[in-house]
């Protein structure tokens, strides 16, 4: 089989399996199969399921869901832990390089200069499609996700789904 061949089948099977999760926690293990990075599968998966826009769409978005009142969930973290943020933001405020949201019990600090590719992430479940917002640096590292608030066994918000369907160049699977 050649390599081209190879690497259709690859992508295929990818997609395949993201299509049959029920769950957005499967993702990880979708990513060990496939020994794919995060950003080598949203390359691989298609634009109906993952597709690139540009940098200054988390700040466009943090503004949006202020305007509009709608709950996210924030989630940032590292090897070791993940913090997670979930409910409505009001206080946004730009310094320099950093785009912060200062809340009373939440604060994020974002450098947007690190922000290398900026990522809308389609991802099926039991409770309908999940649409997040992702920002990874320049060697492919997850910097930040944002979400529409919601629980398990909740359906994704309406509000944040068509925010997030407003921001993409081509039409994500529904």
């Amino acid at each position: 089989m050649s390599a081209a061949a190879e690497g259709a089948e690859a992508a295929a099977s990818l997609r395949g399996e993201w299509l049959a999760m029920k769950d957005t926690h499967e993702f990880a293990g979708l990513l060990k199969r496939h020994k794919l990075s995060r950003l080598a599968a949203l390359c691989e998966a298609g634009t109906d399921l993952a597709q690139p826009i540009p940098n200054d769409t988390i700040e466009r978005m943090l503004h949006a869901v202020v305007e509009r009142g709608t709950s996210i969930m924030c989630f940032v973290g590292n090897r070791g832990m993940v913090q997670i943020h979930s409910g409505p933001i009001q206080h946004l405020l730009r310094t320099g390089p950093w785009f912060n949201v200062l809340e009373p019990h939440f604060n994020l600090h974002l450098d947007t200069t690190a922000i290398d590719s900026t990522w809308i992430v389609n991802r099926p479940s039991d409770d309908g499609w999940i649409t997040s917002l992702e920002g990874y640096t320049a060697g492919g590292e997850l910097i930040v996700q944002f979400f529409g608030a919601r629980k398990p066994g909740v359906p994704e918000l309406a509000a944040w789904r068509e925010l997030m369907v407003g921001y993409c160049p081509v039409p994500l699977a529904a």
